[in-house]
C-alpha cells in the first residue's frame, strides 16, 4: 500500500476512496488478527489452569507416572525434583525405590515442545 494522497477541496481533507478502502481493509485484517490470537491466548491460559497448578500431597494423581515433586529433606530448604508416582508412594525415577524426603507438593509435566 502507497502513501495516502490527502487532496483537500475548499480547505476541508478528504481521502481518495480507493485509500481509504485500503486503509479499512488492513484495519479489519488486523482486528480479526487480534481476535484469533486472543482466542489462542484464551485457549493456551485453559490448558495452564486445566491441572498444571501445584497440589497438595493430600490430593494423589489419578494415574502412575511421572511428576514435579516439591520436597524436603529435614532441616534442608524445599526443592524439586521428578519422580514417579505408583499405586500409593512416590518412587525416584531413576532407581524406582521409594524416596527418602517429604514430598509436600506434586502437579504433572508440562508437555513436551511441539516443533
Amino acid at each position: 500500500m502507497g502513501q495516502i494522497e490527502v487532496l483537500y477541496d475548499l480547505g476541508e481533507p478528504y481521502v481518495r476512496l480507493e485509500d481509504y478502502r485500503a486503509v479499512q481493509a488492513r484495519a479489519d485484517a488486523l482486528a480479526a488478527e487480534v481476535a484469533r490470537l486472543s482466542a489462542e491466548n484464551a485457549a493456551l491460559r485453559a490448558q495452564l489452569d486445566a491441572g498444571e497448578e501445584w497440589r497438595p500431597v493430600t490430593e494423589n494423581p489419578a494415574k502412575e507416572g511421572e511428576y514435579i515433586v516439591a520436597g524436603e529433606y529435614p532441616g534442608e530448604d524445599v526443592f524439586t525434583t521428578a519422580c514417579t508416582w505408583y499405586g500409593n508412594e512416590w518412587l525416584n525415577r531413576h532407581t524406582e525405590l521409594p524416596v527418602h524426603f517429604t514430598v509436600l507438593l506434586w502437579r504433572p509435566l508440562p508437555a513436551p515442545p511441539q516443533e
